[in-house]
């Protein structure tokens, strides 16, 4: 009698680890100065006058059961731009963690390594396929940190509420350079009538000292208008030592139909000492009030592609020195006061 193997199943890693790719690609003319003059206030997407490759990613997941993990390593102007650890490896690392469902509360997950931070992350992240608009906001780039290296619990309160708490070494560092640590708490709440709102606090010293504390209130709240528009708002207040900084973010979303979306943002960052947005290599100088306006129109491409199109426009409306011309030309007549780029930017991903 020949045995019954249908009974007998075998699982290989194939059914637990999810993995996933995508290459991010962009071309940015400069408007207001000469074409491959990099953008003075534009981190993640600084060139322009040639092609770029802003991002290639591969990632690894596997959903805590009860042990499971997160591994991003991404390569390109992104990644060299956020990196927590420029000299070394771990700077092409976006995260890499362990996670952990404990086993008397499962709506509980602890994560153990680098991950992204929360702060924001409602309205913007640091891949631009998952963003309304390709190019990163003011706030994005400078009032937030990009990632964290730590502990973070995660819990389920309520189907409505959630609560995050994190024990990390600092902002964008893998290495702590002092004895202290940071603390983190968000709590994200569902609000009737599809409303969202997030809330987000890191606290703890970041210099070498364990005296020079900066502290980061980060709030984002979210409208589902319809099945096809949505908007969001995100606002930063934060402080470092005797200085701060703040701003705002509005967005809109509206998906026209299936070949195409159309996105806007507008916002405004205070920065009267300095503390973000001062030139790199020229210390003291800087805008200490930015706006920026940018419209974006994306074309998707079967189900894991996109095309998107955009122009921006970023102001300063004051500095510390009185002239509000900061935004590098490379033209013998100076820098400008503002900057206008469009950009093209071709997206795949799996």
């Amino acid at each position: 009698m020949l045995s019954d193997t249908s009974a007998f199943s075998t699982t290989t890693w194939e059914d637990f680890v999810t993995i996933e790719g995508e290459v991010d690609t962009y071309y940015s003319w400069f408007l207001s100065a000469v074409p491959r003059t990099p953008s003075s206030y534009r981190l993640l997407d600084k060139s322009n006058g040639t092609f770029s490759l802003a991002y290639a990613e591969l990632s690894l997941e596997m959903a805590p059961q009860p042990v499971g993990f997160r591994f991003d390593l991404g390569f390109g102007e992104v990644a060299e731009a956020t990196a927590s650890a420029p000299a070394n490896v771990f700077k092409y690392v976006k995260q890499g963690y362990a996670s952990f469902n404990l086993p008397f509360q499962r709506n509980i997950t602890v994560d153990v390594g680098k991950f992204v931070t929360t702060a924001g992350a409602a309205a913007e992240v640091i891949d631009s396929r998952h963003n309304w608009n390709y190019s990163h906001s003011l706030l994005f780039t400078y009032s937030n940190p990009f990632t964290h290296t730590g502990i973070r619990v995660n819990a389920a309160l309520t189907r409505a509420l959630n609560l995050q708490a994190s024990l990390v070494n600092g902002w964008d560092v893998v290495a702590d350079n002092n004895a202290s640590k940071t603390f983190g708490l968000s709590l994200q709440y569902a609000l009737p009538h599809n409303f969202t709102a997030v809330l987000t606090v890191y606290a703890g010293p970041e210099g070498n000292s364990s005296k020079d504390w900066r502290t980061l209130v980060d709030l984002v709240v979210a409208k589902t208008l319809s099945e096809r528009f949505s908007v969001n708002l995100s606002a930063d207040y934060a402080t470092e030592n005797a200085g701060h900084w703040y701003g705002v973010a509005a967005r809109g979303h509206w998906t026209v139909n299936d070949l195409l979306r159309l996105s806007v943002r507008g916002e405004y960052m205070g920065d009267p000492h300095l503390l973000r947005l001062a030139l790199p290599g020229s210390p003291g100088l800087g805008a200490t009030d930015l706006v920026e306006f940018t419209g974006t129109a994306a074309v998707p491409v079967g189900r894991n592609g996109e095309f998107r199109f955009e122009i921006r426009r970023d102001e300063a409306l004051a500095s510390l020195s009185g002239s509000r011309a900061v935004f590098s030309t490379g033209t013998f007549s100076g820098p400008s006061t503002g900057e206008t780029t469009l950009q093209f930017a071709a997206m795949a991903w799996f």
